[in-house]
C-alpha cells in the first residue's frame, strides 16, 4: 500500500506522512511557471520573481501539510485513528477510521480553520518583511491559505464543508444516508450557482477562468452525482438491510415480572425490550431467557437478564444506515464491552418518538453473511 500512496517523508504523531510524485509536478510548475509569468509582467531578468513564487509554491505546500495535520490532531483528539496522510497533485487526503456525527465535524472543520489562522500568519510576516521579494511571496502565500480556507468552507462534496455538513445533518437525524443525501443534492445546487456567479461578475471572458470554473463544477459533479446515486441504490423498500425490514418487532415486558410468567406468554425466540414503547433502555437476548428456562430460574425477575441497549436508530433507515450502526462510525462510539462482543449489543428502533422494534447486530450479522454467501454461489470467482 506504501508505494500506491507515495514516499514516505515523515511521522506526525505516529501518522505516516506520504508524498505522491505528482507533488513534485506541482511544485515545479508553480516554481518556474508562475515566476515566468511574474518575470512577463515586471520585464526583470533577475530571481526576484522566481524567489517570490518559490516561497508561495513552498509556503502553499506548508499549507497544505498542515491543513491535514489539523484533521489528524483532531480525529486522535477524539478517539479515532488516523491511518495515513497522503499529499497529492490535488492537495492532501488524511485517512480516519469512523467517528461520530460530532467528531466529523470538528475533523472536517480543522484544517480550514488552521489554514485561516497560517494566513492570518503569513500576512503578518508579510508585513514586517515589507516590499522585498520575500515579502510579496509570504503576502501571496497569506492570500492563497485564505482562498484554500474559504474554498475548503464551501458546504459541498468532496471539501471540508461539504462533510461538515453531512456530519450536522447525520447528527440531527440519526441517519447517515439523510447526511449524505442531502449535502449531495446541495453539493450539486452549488454547481450553477458558481455559473452564474462567473457569469455576473463578467469572469466568462478569460479562457483561465473558463478554465478553472469548468474544473472547479466538474470537481463538485464527480463527487456530488456518485454520492445521491449510492444513497439512491440504497432505497429500494425490499432491500433486506432497511431497517423495517431486518428488526425484529417489539415485544415489552416489565422489569419486575417473573421469568416463569414471561415465559408462559414467550413465542420461543423473540427477544425482549424491558419497559414501554415510550422509555426502554435494556432488553433480554432471546437465548438468556431459554438458558433462564432450561435452568430452571423461573422465579427470578426477568430484570435480571436484561443489558442495556444501544442507541436508537430510526425506522425509516437504509442500508447505510444499518452498516453505519454495524460497523461504522454509530458502532465505534459505542461501550468497549459491546465492540469487545462481551455484551450481545441491540438498538432499539424508534418512529415518532416511541420504540417499535429491535435491531439486533447479530442479526445483521447474519443478514451479511447470507447475502455474501448467495453472492459467491451466484457469482463465482473466475466467472
Amino acid at each position: 500500500m506504501e508505494k500506491s500512496l507515495g514516499l514516505k517523508i515523515m511521522k506526525v504523531r505516529g501518522v505516516p506522512v506520504y508524498l505522491k510524485p505528482s507533488w513534485f509536478v506541482l511544485m515545479l510548475v508553480v516554481s518556474l511557471g508562475y515566476g515566468l509569468f511574474l518575470q512577463s509582467l515586471s520585464s526583470s531578468s533577475g530571481l526576484r520573481p522566481f524567489i517570490i513564487s518559490s516561497v508561495l509554491a513552498i509556503l502553499v505546500a506548508l499549507g497544505v501539510l498542515i491543513h491535514e495535520v489539523a484533521h489528524a490532531v483532531v480525529g486522535l483528539a477524539r478517539g479515532q485513528k488516523v491511518l495515513y496522510i497522503s499529499l497529492t497533485l490535488w492537495g492532501g487526503v488524511t485517512k480516519l477510521t469512523p467517528g461520530t456525527a460530532v467528531s466529523s465535524f470538528l475533523v472536517s472543520m480543522a484544517g480550514p480553520l488552521v489554514n485561516l489562522l497560517f494566513a492570518g500568519l503569513l500576512w503578518l510576516i508579510a508585513g514586517l518583511l515589507g516590499p522585498s521579494a520575500w515579502g510579496l511571496g509570504f503576502l501571496l502565500a497569506a492570500q492563497a491559505n485564505f482562498f484554500i480556507s474559504l474554498f475548503n468552507l464551501v458546504p459541498a462534496y468532496p471539501l471540508d464543508g461539504g462533510h461538515a455538513l453531512e456530519a450536522l445533518i447525520t447528527h440531527f437525524t440519526r441517519l447517515r444516508s439523510q447526511g449524505v443525501k442531502y449535502t449531495a443534492w446541495v453539493t450539486l445546487m452549488i454547481i450553477p450557482i458558481f455559473i452564474a456567479a462567473f457569469i455576473y461578475f463578467g469572469l466568462t471572458s478569460s479562457m483561465v477562468n473558463l478554465a478553472i470554473l469548468v474544473m472547479v463544477c466538474s470537481y463538485l459533479w464527480s463527487a456530488g452525482f456518485p454520492a445521491l446515486t449510492s444513497v439512491g441504490n440504497q432505497s429500494s423498500s425490499s432491500d433486506r438491510l432497511r431497517v423495517e425490514n431486518i428488526c425484529q418487532s417489539a415485544v415489552f415486558v416489565q422489569e419486575n415480572e417473573q421469568i416463569v410468567d414471561v415465559a408462559s406468554g414467550w413465542d420461543g425466540h423473540s427477544s425482549l425490550l424491558v419497559g414501554s414503547p415510550e422509555h426502554s433502555s435494556s432488553w433480554v437476548p432471546a437465548e438468556a431467557l431459554r438458558s433462564a428456562i432450561s435452568s430452571g430460574q423461573l422465579n427470578e425477575p426477568i430484570a435480571q437478564l436484561a443489558v442495556p441497549l444501544g442507541v436508537g436508530i430510526p425506522l425509516s433507515g437504509t442500508r447505510l444506515d444499518t452498516l453505519d450502526y454495524f460497523n461504522g462510525a454509530v458502532f465505534s462510539a459505542q461501550q468497549d464491552y459491546y465492540i469487545r462482543g462481551e455484551v450481545p449489543l441491540a438498538y432499539p428502533v424508534v418512529d415518532r418518538h416511541r420504540i417499535v422494534g429491535l435491531l439486533i447486530h447479530r442479526t445483521i450479522a447474519q443478514a451479511l453473511y447470507e447475502e455474501s454467501s448467495y453472492l459467491r454461489r451466484t457469482y463465482p470467482a473466475g466467472n
